[in-house]
């Protein structure tokens, strides 16, 4: 009898610290989902706007609408969608004039245009004659497409905010003589600055005959063909400027690099530098910094979010002669800390670049369903928490 109450005890004590286990797990569990957590979810943004000239109020777009921000306010609805009018995209010209692109009859998009700070001023603007409307960037230059013509063609420029006429600046369609213009993109960060020299746009065309894509780089008002991208890593997803050099992401992570275009060059060879096992979307994050050591040696970083949500930065560290380099040598290092710490299990959607010094990057990143934060890049190799910078939890931010 007593050798049977010792093993009842023995085996109620097992099932006890079983029990203990497995609700110690489960709270350990729950405290890192709260730990973790990425509220608010309820946000999906499609774009950050940009500021007012002050840089005192936040402009952005969400599923639900055009919104402001004071910072340590809460957001103001500057114009909420409705059934017959959905936003697509925003620019802020000035302080008193914000355009909306909404949805539209047919082929072509509608603009509103009103006071930002008067939701019921808001009118939509005429529809142009000769052009169908198809997009607003935050900067206010309009993609528009002519309404006539067996090819019609797609030119980018701007709108005026009263009468509605649209004035071309750029004839993309005519920038290659051998395809058919698909799309463009813009650099990340900066989409709020007017496209220039230092804010170039890539232009890209497909010519149905060889079945290739073909890619122009613009600082609007010179075009270089960037040859030598291999078609079978698709289209180039994302790009940026980085000591005077240019790097091209593809949709299959293969990176291209080349000095930057001269206004002079009709051409521009790139050259592979690396595959990525990563995808990308289009306009993609990819955004470079130069880092210094102790020694003063110069390492050039390449950071990136890929299309896949469950992962977060990656950035490309590489010597400063990497494009003449016999060996590319190139090391990956994904971020989950310190500035990367909300971005992995996320949808990245837009950025704006706040503040840049020789030591740091800040920006504000939107996501689709985490919220937005600012988050600051020091050492962006680097995946150690307080260390490689900071990120705000979510909807925390400062701009």
């Amino acid at each position: 009898m007593k050798r049977n109450h010792i093993v009842l005890l023995t085996l109620t004590l097992l099932l006890l610290l079983f029990f203990v286990g497995c609700n110690a797990d489960a709270s350990e569990g729950l405290f890192r989902q709260i730990q973790n957590s990425k509220e608010p979810v309820k946000i999906s943004y499609k774009q950050i706007i940009g500021r007012s000239s002050d840089e005192k109020t936040l402009y952005f777009l969400t599923e639900s609408g055009v919104f402001s921000k004071v910072a340590g306010a809460d957001a103001v609805t500057v114009k909420a969608n409705t059934s017959g009018e959905i936003a697509e995209s925003a620019a802020l010209i000035d302080d008193t004039t914000l355009c909306i692109l909404v949805n539209g009859p047919g082929s072509s998009g509608v603009i509103l245009a009103g006071d930002p700070a008067d939701s019921d001023s808001f009118t939509k603007l005429a529809a142009d004659d000769t052009y169908n409307l198809k997009g607003l960037y935050a900067n206010g230059k309009v993609l528009a497409q002519e309404k006539s013509g067996a090819n019609p063609k797609v030119h980018l420029g701007t709108v005026d905010a009263s009468s509605g006429a649209f004035a071309s600046t750029i004839n993309l369609s005519d920038i290659s003589s051998t395809g058919s213009w698909v799309g463009m993109l813009t650099h990340t960060g900066t989409e709020q600055e007017d496209f220039g020299s230092d804010n170039p746009i890539l232009s890209i065309f497909y010519n149905p005959q060889d079945k290739k894509y073909l890619t122009y780089y613009s600082d609007g008002t010179n075009h270089t063909q960037l040859t030598d991208l291999d078609n079978k890593h698709g289209k180039p997803a994302t790009f940026t400027l980085l000591e005077g050099k240019l790097f091209v992401l593809t949709e299959s992570g293969v990176l291209y690099g080349a000095e930057k275009p001269k206004t002079t060059d009709a051409t521009k060879k790139m050259k592979e530098l690396v595959k990525l096992n990563r995808e990308y979307s289009q306009q993609a994050f990819l955004y470079g910094m130069k880092t210094t050591d102790d020694e003063n040696n110069d390492t050039l970083h390449l950071i990136s979010k890929s299309k896949r949500s469950v992962e977060g930065f990656t950035v490309l560290s590489f010597a400063p002669g990497l494009l003449d380099a016999a060996e590319k040598k190139i090391t990956v290092t994904p971020i989950t800390k310190g500035y990367g710490r909300v971005l992995p299990n996320t949808t990245y959607v837009d950025a704006m670049l706040i503040n840049e010094t020789a030591t740091e990057l800040k920006f504000l990143v939107a996501t689709y369903s985490n919220g937005m934060v600012d988050i600051t890049i020091k050492n962006p190799s680097l995946d150690e928490k307080d260390t490689n910078g900071s990120s705000s939890n979510p909807e925390e931010y400062e701009f």
